[in-house]
């Protein structure tokens, strides 16, 4: 800055002259740091499929986007394609694997040096996290999450009995077992809480059943419940994430004959269903993706309710699996059917409104059913 001082003669000294008065010469940076405008999404698949990261910004300055797995930087090869525009930047692995499995992000640098990460995205795949098999233990046949055996858990024979199995846990109420804070299902993405679907074969006498899987924190936070003919008497899960919002299905209790039938729970983050014997049965909806670390070990074959444990279970129950994503109800109809045999009427479908004559297909018997009704017509008249 320059400003002219008065010359005596009526005017100022013209610029560059001595005579002004000069202020020091300030420089400013007037780069930015960039917005981040779009986070990048956790992403499920099936192992060998392709994942996608996007994500998006906003700087004044024209900037750079590099992406990151786990904290080391990535460069596209030969299953790594990095396409970055003006505003965003997409991230995406082909022929996913084990190795693949990890924390991405990005990290946006502009032309003055400032950077600005996004949000930690995670890859995870469907698989079966945990698989109780009740061959005469509680052990995880599916990874490392083995139960203690608090009591003297019985066994009697099973009802699956492919692979080797012949087992089925007979815990008399009394007995059950106990795993870690941090065994499945637990929080963070694709550890069975977010989505999931729980699935067993239960075998129930008369005034028999309670909690298969459960535990709850302390107050109105995480908390988790599956049950068969528990304290509500019916077949129900309670999923609840921090402050207290949950989702709760129940449908009728479940026969107790002394026959093995097929329990499922899915939830696909929105929607959670009941399943029995492959068929579905009743729906609860919301959303719940809040949830903290257990304070207490979860129970097996009961329910620890923040250190007491409750609800054990009396039955038989056999070959409990837990998974990160909801089954279809294909899906599930066929676990049940691998054992069972037979067929299973989908009566999710919509075009069923039309099976009049209730044999799970509609036909030209179901049209004869409604034409006889068209040309009854019901009218009434007056008197």
């Amino acid at each position: 800055m320059e400003e002219g001082l008065d010359n005596g003669t009526g005017g100022t000294y013209p610029a560059g002259d001595p005579n002004n008065l000069v202020s020091p010469v300030w420089t400013f940076d007037t780069s930015t740091l960039a917005e981040i405008t779009e986070q990048p999404a956790s992403v499920k698949i099936e192992a060998g499929q392709t994942a996608v990261f996007t994500m998006g910004y906003s700087s004044i300055s024209s900037a750079s986007v590099t992406w990151y797995k786990d904290g080391s930087p990535l460069t596209a090869g030969e299953d790594i394609t990095i396409e970055t525009s003006p505003n965003s930047s997409i991230l995406t692995l082909a022929n996913t694997d084990s190795s693949d499995k990890a924390g991405y992000y990005a990290i946006v640098t502009n032309t003055g040096g400032n950077s600005n990460p996004t949000q930690t995205a995670y890859l995870v795949f469907k698989q079966r996290l945990a698989w109780y098999q009740f061959e005469q233990n509680l052990n995880d046949s599916a990874g490392t999450n083995h139960a203690t055996d608090t009591g003297n858990v019985a066994y009697a024979v099973g009802k699956v009995t492919s692979g080797g199995q012949a087992y089925a846990a007979d815990p008399n109420g009394s007995n059950y077992g106990l795993l870690s804070t941090d065994a499945y299902p637990k929080t963070g993405f694709g550890n069975g809480l977010d989505t999931f679907t729980y699935e067993c074969w239960v075998k129930l006498a008369a005034g028999e059943g309670g909690v298969i899987l459960g535990t709850f924190n302390d107050g109105t936070t995480t908390g988790f419940r599956f049950s068969v003919n528990g304290a509500e008497n019916n077949i129900s899960a309670h999923v609840r994430q921090e402050g207290g919002q949950f989702v709760q299905p129940g449908t009728a209790s479940l026969a107790t004959d002394s026959q093995w039938h097929h329990i499922a729970l899915t939830y696909d983050g929105s929607a959670m269903k009941i399943f029995v014997d492959g068929s579905w049965k009743t729906t609860a909806t919301g959303t719940v993706t809040n949830f903290a670390a257990w304070q207490y070990p979860i129970a097996l074959l009961a329910r620890n309710s923040r250190g007491t444990i409750l609800e054990g279970f009396t039955g038989q129950v056999d070959d409990l699996q837990i998974f990160n994503y909801a089954l279809t109800t294909e899906q599930v109809a066929q676990a049940y059917l691998d054992m069972q045999g037979g067929w299973i009427c989908n009566t999710e479908l919509p075009s069923l409104t039309y099976d009049y004559d209730n044999n799970c297909q509609v036909d030209i018997a179901d049209f004869a059913i409604f034409a006889a009704d068209w040309l009854e017509s019901n009218r009434i008249y007056a008197q």
